[in-house]
């Protein structure tokens, strides 16, 4: 057994549990020779960032899969995360922020592109404090799950016992969504905000609004400009009567964003509305990841979506929607920083939805003429994840 990660009170309380274990770096690959479980804790460390976290992980995968390839198969690697997933109607205990949600959507790419890596995902809620209980937990669950052919755990709180229940995803085919479906009014005394506003996607939706009623928009872009290639449906926004600004904003500076918004907001009306679909895409394979790649990406998507609801009056908001991806869930080669970052923002909007924020997050499948898929050989990517994923038309 190899422990990578562990430092302090929780290196030491692990070290008392597994007296024979082997203690390391992620970069260390002399410590994985003849290892058959490898087992990552550094997500546990509270100062670490999420992308710091993210770079880690991906560098003891590199690590994994450097070595010979019987070993590496016969290799099981556990990372642990608290708070990192979210359970149907299981609230999460505590104020525990989705810092390591990233980490499974890193988790799903990486086993679509390695199938042979056993990469088991093993998610603690905020129901365990202190380094001594922690380890009695993390030791627990990683025995208990070592014959298991489980890649992703949640353990949450069980009344009978103090090391909680163990809870797996299962696929199936749901009505709740369509159930609970509901038509948002738009207004045309109101104002919408959308970050990556002259992006394809960006310029398709603010068109949407227009054609149901909204008279104002605020279309916001890092560059400040609408490519050539999306001059038709500018044209046709600027010819539909509605009042659309386009302000130059970079979301990923929390200042940016706020005093875009403050100067723009103070000639318009209220803002009722929102949609976050600012994000870059980098397609890398696993063993290509460094931490400036979840870096970059993180910075549009994540901290973009923080920034934009920093500078909102929440309050006052019908609906904050962040645009997310189904890479998030089900992983898609070379999209292993997209994925995290998606799954974060899939985890942000459930968190702020704890504090009755009106935020949302969907998971678009590939787009057919617009958005990243579009472009790049993305539709390719698509058809090679098997999934049998159709494109969206617009």
């Amino acid at each position: 057994l190899t422990i990578v990660g562990a430092e302090g009170e929780l290196e030491a309380a692990m070290q008392a549990r597994f007296l024979e274990a082997t203690f390391a770096a992620s970069t260390d690959t002399a410590a994985l020779d003849n290892a058959t479980q490898v087992v990552h804790m550094g997500a546990l460390l509270t100062e670490a960032s999420a992308t710091v976290i993210l770079a880690d992980v991906a560098q003891l995968l590199q690590s994994v899969l450097k070595q010979d390839e019987q070993n590496s198969s016969a290799l099981t690697v556990s990372v642990i995360t608290r708070g990192g997933v979210s359970l149907p109607n299981i609230p999460l205990e505590g104020d525990v922020p989705p810092t390591h949600a990233g980490v499974w959507g890193l988790a799903r790419t990486a086993r679509t592109e390695e199938p042979s890596l056993k990469l088991r995902c093993i998610d603690f809620g905020g129901f365990i404090a202190g380094a001594e209980d922690f380890a009695n937990v993390v030791a627990r669950w990683v025995l208990s799950l070592e014959s298991s052919s489980e890649m992703e755990v949640a353990v949450r709180p069980a009344s009978e016992n103090g090391h909680g229940a163990a809870f797996v995803p299962r696929l199936q085919r749901s009505t709740a969504v369509e159930s609970t479906l509901t038509s948002v009014e738009l207004f045309a005394d109101a104002t919408y905000v959308f970050t990556g506003g002259t992006g394809g996607l960006g310029l398709v939706m603010a068109r949407a609004f227009v054609e149901r009623g909204a008279k104002h928009l605020l279309l916001l872009s890092r560059g400040g400009r609408v490519p050539a290639d999306s001059a038709a449906e500018w044209e046709w926004l600027e010819g539909s009567g509605a009042d659309v600004v386009l302000a130059k904003c970079d979301v990923a500076d929390a200042g940016s964003v706020r005093a875009v918004l403050d100067q723009a907001t103070a000639s318009m009306p209220a803002v009722r509305g929102a949609l976050h679909l600012a994000g870059v895409a980098e397609p890398l394979q696993l063993m290509q990841l460094t931490s400036e790649h979840f870096e970059r990406t993180y910075a549009g998507k994540v901290q973009g979506a923080m920034n934009l609801r920093g500078a909102l009056d929440m309050s006052a908001l019908d609906f904050l929607v962040l645009f997310s991806s189904i890479s998030s869930t089900f992983g898609i080669a070379r999209q292993g920083s997209y994925a995290a970052a998606n799954a974060t923002l899939d985890a942000l909007a459930g968190y702020w939805r704890g504090f009755d924020e009106p935020v949302w997050s969907v998971q678009w499948g590939p787009w057919g003429e617009v958005g990243m898929v579009a472009n790049a050989g993305g539709a390719d990517r698509v058809e090679a994840s098997g999934l049998g994923l159709s494109l969206i038309h617009i």
